[in-house]
């Protein structure tokens, strides 16, 4: 039976559901495979998108081998799918003989860009060991490799700076939650001095009282990274998709959304992709 597969991790492929599911940026291109759909007639549903087939050596190449999420097989045929509108489609490889065809469903998504700014934390005595080289690649790399790709959403760095806090704070910076306590100091001396317009703010900071928690989100705006060796790049994703999907975390390992740290968590559903950029509009 023919199906449809990702060619390229993290780039807005679900394979969940009741059938395979692509994100394609409105005026650019995803790829899929095929596989055996050999005869098969491929269709799609204009004006949403342009499919093209096309020779595996026609695929984008970064450097290197091709990184294809799934082994190749003798057989497989290779598909650009263009968006050329925002909406949604079905990619339709029609059923013939004892092949029952293949479906994928389709979603052309507009690019959405929302404002970042990144405060490096210090105050009487203490201050985070991140540096800004450091915070802004882990930015960079958020949006060419984990939540970009998989969601047409970018961010856009409006602030990179230091941020010095004039009193001395504890050793364990502490926060509860959205219940505010009379020593919550990040929620009550540091995120007051981020911006206060619109966008989202990431204050790093030294230590948190919960040895367990690396990051923390506050009302999708505001996020407290500690120090911590994890990646920074993929806690960053983390907590920027918190202030997009909510607080809620998935169950499964190898979702960008998983609790806990694990450098393979990076990818996103379908419904959370289309979470976050409706969420972007709030």
């Amino acid at each position: 039976m023919a199906e449809f597969l990702q060619i390229y991790p993290q780039t807005g492929f679900d394979a969940g559901g009741y059938q395979p599911w692509q994100m394609v940026p409105n005026g650019s291109s995803r790829y899929v495979i095929l596989r055996d759909g050999a005869g098969l007639n491929v269709t799609a549903g204009p004006p949403t998108v342009r499919l093209t087939e096309i020779n595996e050596s026609l695929l984008p190449r970064a450097s290197g081998p091709i990184p294809f999420a799934v082994l190749r097989q003798k057989g497989d045929r290779f598909f650009e799918i263009l968006g050329t509108a925002a909406g949604s489609t079905e990619v339709v490889a029609e059923p013939s003989g004892r092949n029952a065809g293949a479906r994928l469903s389709v979603k052309v998504m507009k690019l959405i860009i929302v404002g970042v700014r990144l405060y490096l934390v210090s105050d009487l005595q203490h201050r985070t060991n991140r540096t800004l080289v450091e915070v802004k690649k882990a930015l960079d790399t958020v949006n060419d490799f984990i939540i970009y790709p998989q969601t047409n959403l970018k961010f856009e760095l409006l602030e990179l700076r230091g941020l010095q806090v004039n009193r001395l704070l504890k050793d364990e910076l502490e926060v509860k939650g959205d219940e505010q306590t009379p020593d919550d100091e990040i929620r009550t001396l540091i995120y007051p001095l981020g911006s206060q317009d619109e966008g989202k703010n990431v204050f790093f900071v030294w230590k948190f009282q919960y040895d367990n928690v690396l990051g923390i989100t506050h009302n999708r705006r505001n996020i407290s990274i500690k120090d911590f060796p994890q990646p920074l790049d993929q806690l960053l994703a983390h907590e920027l998709g918190h202030t997009l999907l909510g607080s809620a975390h998935s169950d499964d390992p190898q979702n960008l959304m998983y609790p806990a740290s694990s450098r393979n968590a990076l990818n996103l559903t379908s419904g959370q992709i289309i979470t976050i950029n409706s969420s972007a509009y709030e």
